[in-house]
């Protein structure tokens, strides 16, 4: 055996063990429970202060006007993306500013919006993030906004349905031009019946157009939206947890350092 199989391995000077650490934290309690409870009691004050009456999502969905096309298939009378940015590009900042001016204790709205399509709908969906109190101060706003969008689209409506009865009167009045040759020549039979399938389609279109429908307003939601008073007080235990620990070990440095220094100041004075 050589005098290097027999040699044992050093432990380096700066290694800590668990036991080390364990001794560190009782040593330093003080520093990690009150730290700790310091931690806890801004997270129960910020929980105290933001507690309230629950938020819930308040949506409103309308149904714009329709018609079928000569496909079978309902088409809105105007597209919905273009009455969604109205909704968003004019009316909604026109009821903000409106809101602001009738309410002069406010600087700022109150209430957000959030409008969007349902996926294979030709629905509108306005959500509004409020209170359970407010919810009836959301259904007026939402009122507010559908209103001109309902008005413009009773007038489009209203136009096409006249656009569609002059069409009504202008092929039955050329039927009865064409229905005097009706038995008398080929072309005249083909051109009553393309005219009769014309008429047919427009009296179809004519029938099936629909003003627009408000299924409902501001529609309280199931879920709460907002910050949970036990999710805080939970994460602020989890955080003065963190930072207790922390803070016992930087106490336990601190004193390493100035014992450190008072033995360097000592071996000067002595030099």
């Amino acid at each position: 055996m050589t005098e290097h199989q027999y040699r044992q391995p050093q432990p380096y000077e700066d290694e800590i063990s668990l036991v080390d650490l364990t001794l560190i934290l009782i040593k330093r309690r003080w520093w990690a429970i009150g730290s700790g409870v310091l931690v806890f009691a801004a997270a129960l004050a910020y929980a105290l202060i933001v507690r309230g009456e629950p938020s819930y999502q308040m949506v409103s969905i309308y149904e714009p006007a329709q018609y079928i096309d000569e496909k079978g298939q309902e088409q809105p009378i105007q597209s919905t993306n273009n009455l969604i940015q109205r909704l968003q590009t004019v009316h909604w900042p026109e009821l903000r500013r409106a809101y602001v001016a009738e309410h002069s204790d406010l600087d700022v709205m109150p209430f957000e919006l959030d409008v969007s399509n349902p996926a294979d709908t030709h629905l509108i969906s306005m959500t509004t993030p409020a209170e359970e109190s407010n919810q009836d101060e959301v259904e007026q706003i939402h009122r507010r906004l559908l209103a001109p969008i309902i008005d413009t689209q009773r007038e489009k409506i209203e136009n096409r349905q006249r656009q569609l009865q002059s069409q009504v009167v202008q092929l039955q009045n050329q039927m009865k031009t064409v229905e005097a040759a009706y038995f008398e020549s080929d072309s005249a039979a083909q051109i009553y019946a393309r005219l009769s399938d014309q008429l047919f389609g427009v009296e179809s279109e004519l029938e099936s157009l629909g003003e627009g429908e408000v299924v409902k307003y501001a529609a309280r939601g199931d879920a709460a939206d907002g910050q949970s008073s036990a999710l805080i007080l939970a994460l602020g235990l989890i955080l003065g947890g963190m930072i207790g620990v922390m803070a016992a070990f930087l106490a336990e440095f601190g004193s390493h350092v100035r014992h450190a220094m008072k033995e360097e100041n000592g071996a000067f004075k002595k030099a």
